[in-house]
């Protein structure tokens, strides 16, 4: 089992069985969980977590729920999507990408090349509030910050 299976499998024993997993990514040092939390056996929240691994041990951890929503912006749920990983992708560039896209869209709060980043209208959205396609974004982070935005 490679390490980063062995990061990944340390990581999913320290779940409780109310956290349905629908995705585990690792990478280098750092596993991430995304998850259907169950409350008295229907969805409560989803949670999204990270955590850093060191010497075979969870060494830090950030978390954070979302309330589980039946009706969302965009008609689909918080979860759905695709779930397994393309092996045959390029790792570090698709960590520049995603690193480009934090960078520009939530740090310098730059909405000017979305479709550099994101995959126009075709992009799906998770937050229950926010429709899909970079218009549906634009228009959320606009709304929210329709002082600091920049188009």
């Amino acid at each position: 089992m490679s390490n980063l299976e062995q990061n990944k499998q340390l990581v999913l024993r320290q779940l409780p069985p109310s956290h349905d997993v629908h995705r585990v990514l690792a990478h280098g040092d750092l596993v991430v969980t995304h998850a259907t939390v169950r409350d008295r056996g229907v969805p409560g929240a989803v949670a999204f977590d990270l955590w850093r691994l060191a010497d075979g041990k969870i060494v830090e951890h950030w978390g954070d729920q979302e309330p589980w929503v039946e009706q969302t912006a965009h008609g689909h749920s918080q979860v759905d999507g695709v779930t397994s990983i393309d092996q045959s992708a390029n790792a570090e560039a698709t960590r520049k990408v995603v690193e480009a896209t934090v960078t520009i869209i939530l740090v310098a709060n730059d909405f000017s090349s979305l479709t550099s980043y994101l995959a126009g209208e075709d992009y799906v959205q998770h937050n229950p509030r926010f429709a899909d396609g970079i218009s549906g974004l634009a228009a959320a982070f606009l709304a929210s910050n329709s002082e600091s935005a920049v188009f």
